[in-house]
Parts: C-alpha cells; structure tokens; sequence
C-alpha cells in the first residue's frame, strides 16, 4: 500500500539560514527547477556527512521515485538517519514506514514510537 504524500514536502525547513549549507541550497535550487538528479548528486555526500535535511529529502526521493528508482528501503534508511537526529517529518514518515510495513516488517508498537517522538518534538520546536 503506497501512503499518498501530498502533505509532504522537501524541506529547507526547519533549518535556519546560517544553518544550512551553500551546497544543501544547491541542490534545493536543482529540485525546485525539476533537476532531481542533480539535487540527489548534491545531497548525497551531504547526506553521509549527516544532514539531517539532506536525509531527510533524500528518503522523500526515494519514496517517490523522484530521480531515482523508487525504493522504500532505501527512503526508511535515510529517514531513519534524520530521525535519530530528531528531523520532526522524519519521525513521522517513519511511524508511516512501520504502521504499514513500507521497506521494513510492520510493527505497530515502533509505528507508536516514532509518531509519539515526532509528536513530542513538534511541541519543542
């Protein structure tokens, strides 16, 4: 069953300006102007140096099929990545992952943890 994420978006959010870097703006450009490939060739070292919004939009790339091969594994191992660094949507995305059984084996109680911790870290931003 595939979660319809309209309601999703990729994110500058939540990171202030100073915050984010020269190259995570970049390839935010390149995803706005429709370029997913270039945006994913900038994000990804990023994403392994561990930022957490190039994680995060990553794992939306990847959930979607956005230039990239559309692969739920792959999305539930970056926004797990973010979500231990407490990345409020990713935490959400990952109780979706569990509740349905989207690139891991469902488990309800995991599914409650994560939407509990993505719940309790919207109240703290």
């Amino acid at each position: 069953m595939k979660i319809n994420i309209v309601g999703a978006f990729f994110v500058l959010g939540g990171v202030s300006a100073q915050a984010a870097s020269q190259d995570f703006i970049k390839g935010f450009k390149a995803l706005q102007s429709g370029d997913y490939a270039a945006a994913f060739k900038v994000w990804l070292p990023l994403a392994k140096q561990g930022d957490v919004d190039a994680q995060y939009n990553l794992g939306l790339m990847y959930y979607e099929g956005d230039g990239v091969d559309q692969d739920d594994v792959q999305a539930f191992k970056y926004w797990r990545l973010a979500a231990i660094q407490e990345h409020q949507q990713a935490q959400y995305w990952l109780g979706i992952m569990y509740d349905f059984g989207l690139g891991i084996d469902q488990n309800n109680i995991n599914a409650y943890l994560w939407y509990t911790s993505s719940l309790l870290n919207s109240y703290q931003n």
